[in-house]
């Protein structure tokens, strides 16, 4: 095996060790808990649709666009007749960063989506007494 055939796989197990998704290029940003619009629950795997019908239209939306590397096996002929290879490709992916502030007496909720699918969701302070309350219930 070639020094660079080795160290590409030793960036894979590294990559794999630390949850790198082959499929969707993410770490293990999938959220650990989530937070009740209406009687739903909002969690990882929610699309942004029913995130948006359920909760109403979030306080703040930012839009940016991230470039990751994505390592892939595939098999290709070699002189043993066929080989698995690792080739590794640049992927643009779509992140949303959606706020929102249900007001005093519940947290601001910080939730991020790629490719409009919800991978995270992280809770903030108590939120401002100026909130609009979007049709949500505990």
């Amino acid at each position: 095996m070639t020094t660079k055939l080795r160290l590409l796989v030793a960036t894979l197990l590294a990559w794999v060790a630390l949850g790198v998704s082959e499929d969707r290029g993410l770490s293990r940003a999938h959220a650990t808990g989530g937070f009740y619009c209406e009687s739903h629950i909002i969690d990882a795997g929610a699309d942004a649709y029913r995130v948006r019908t359920w909760c109403g239209a979030p306080v703040s939306v930012q839009t940016r666009m991230e470039v990751r590397r994505q390592v892939q096996s595939v098999v290709v002929p070699c002189a043993r007749g066929y080989c698995n290879s690792l080739i590794e490709r640049e992927i643009s992916v779509q992140v949303d960063d959606w706020i929102y502030d249900f007001g005093p007496t519940r947290f601001v909720q910080y939730l991020t989506f790629e490719h409009g699918t919800l991978v995270r969701v992280r809770s903030g302070p108590y939120g401002t007494p100026e909130a609009r309350p979007n049709a949500v219930t505990e």
